[in-house]
């Protein structure tokens, strides 16, 4: 796909191009507007960035970049001899040009030859450092892959899903994992992509998050006079119908007393999540200077509730806090300590939950309706202008649709037991 476009393992630059234009060229064909020169460029550059990152460097750097096609770039990509020693200087000087003290920094690290007095490093200068991946694990052929233990599994499970992820799988590589992950996507209908990711002092890459790359799906909307319960439980009898029968595992909503009735009669088995940010807005109104823009209260606040990731550790931490502060009696923090169980993190392990903690897809929803709906309009223009957004939402999707049909896919590594899996969403 166009949005993971990369380089295939033992292909050259230029055969990289030639399939980068053969793709701009369908997309073109399909009515795709936005792909000219400066698109090709842009996904030529991504691609070519892990392989070739010091030319490219060196190219950024030259004052006419911005005016190069494509095809310039690529000549100059094929063209270009650095030294080491220069290809060294042009990367340290990309990296820290905002940061003149940390190529120091990086140089006293290197040399120093004692573990006793290691080099502190502030967020700042980790801010600017550029990673690479973490080592591959070394191949093992008595370790059995994620793909090969979820294919294996297939034929035992009812409900005939064959890419089935699970908590504490583990892959040989970030590649694997994407590629696992590709592979469920398109069983379920979406698309992946990398995400964000951390690093290292020693610059390799520790974290990397593999996430949705898809928008908002609209199906439908429910225009309510009154935010009752009975209305509530008759909405999500009728989304359930809409599901043909399956429930939700995981809703987020704000803290609305009449849906939270609603969802526990009709969705007795979905966990319900209040939305973390709905709960933690008036944190500054009612705590005051003690949640300042400098205070350490603030700081202690977020790490309890961001990085606790066990019950016993949020409830230990959460008590030290208020003996630190003393809020054992302030009635916020009380309120928001007792219905906990909503919205703090620990409470949701193993809980499938998109790393999402707040109503956000929610919130772009309504924030794409303002764009169509002008404020203070009428009932019925709010309807047709609702009905106009839902046919250019639909529209998209059916060009995104035949876009993926007329794409072949791709995948970087073909391992013996991908091809199997590729066949059965061939």
């Amino acid at each position: 796909m166009a949005d993971n476009f990369v380089m295939v393992e033992g292909e050259s630059p230029e055969e990289m191009y030639r399939r980068l234009i053969a793709l701009a060229v369908q997309m073109q064909d399909l009515g795709a507007t936005f792909v000219d020169d400066h698109w090709i460029k842009r996904k030529l550059y991504n691609a070519l960035l892990p392989y070739e990152e010091v030319k490219l460097t060196a190219i950024r750097q030259n004052a006419s970049f911005c005016a190069m096609t494509s095809d310039e770039v690529l000549s100059e990509v094929i063209a270009l001899d650095i030294s080491k020693k220069n290809a060294e200087d042009l990367v340290a000087r990309a990296h820290n040009n905002h940061k003149p003290n940390l190529a120091l920094k990086v140089r006293d690290c290197e040399e120093s030859e004692s573990d006793e007095d290691p080099m502190e490093w502030s967020p700042d200068d980790l801010k600017h450092r550029v990673g690479k991946a973490s080592p591959e694990r070394a191949l093992n052929s008595a370790r059995v892959t994620a793909l090969e233990r979820t294919l294996r599994d297939f034929p035992a499970r009812p409900n005939g899903e064959v890419i089935v992820p699970e908590v504490g799988v583990t892959f040989d590589s970030i590649g694997e994992a994407y590629d696992f992950y590709n592979l469920y996507s398109w069983e379920q209908v979406f698309g992946v992509r990398y995400g964000k990711s951390r690093l290292k002092v020693e610059q390799v890459k520790c974290m990397q998050e593999i996430v949705c790359g898809c928008s908002s799906v609209i199906f439908a909307g429910v225009l309510l006079r009154e935010e009752k319960v009975e209305n509530f439980e008759w909405i999500f009898r009728e989304f359930v119908k809409l599901m043909s029968g399956k429930k939700p595992v995981t809703v987020l909503t704000d803290q609305c007393r009449a849906m939270e009735v609603a969802i526990g009669n009709v969705l007795t088995a979905t966990k319900h999540r209040w939305c973390k940010w709905h709960v933690l807005r008036k944190a500054k109104e009612r705590l005051g200077a003690l949640y300042g823009k400098n205070s350490q209260f603030k700081v202690d606040f977020h790490r309890i509730v961001n990085q606790m990731l066990t019950k016993d550790e949020f409830e230990a931490a959460w008590m030290q806090m208020l003996s630190m502060y003393a809020l054992e009696k302030n009635p916020y923090v009380y309120q928001i300590y007792e219905t906990r169980d909503k919205w703090a993190k620990p409470f949701f392990s193993g809980i499938f939950c998109a790393r999402m903690t707040s109503t956000q897809r929610c919130e772009s929803a309504n924030h794409m309706l303002k764009t169509y709906v002008p404020p203070g309009s009428a009932m019925h223009v709010f309807v047709k202008q609702f009905n106009k957004l839902l046919y250019d939402r639909d529209a998209e999707e059916s060009f995104q649709e035949k876009r993926t049909h007329l794409v072949i896919p791709h995948i970087s590594s073909m391992c013996p037991h991908t091809a199997p899996g590729l066949q059965v969403f061939d």
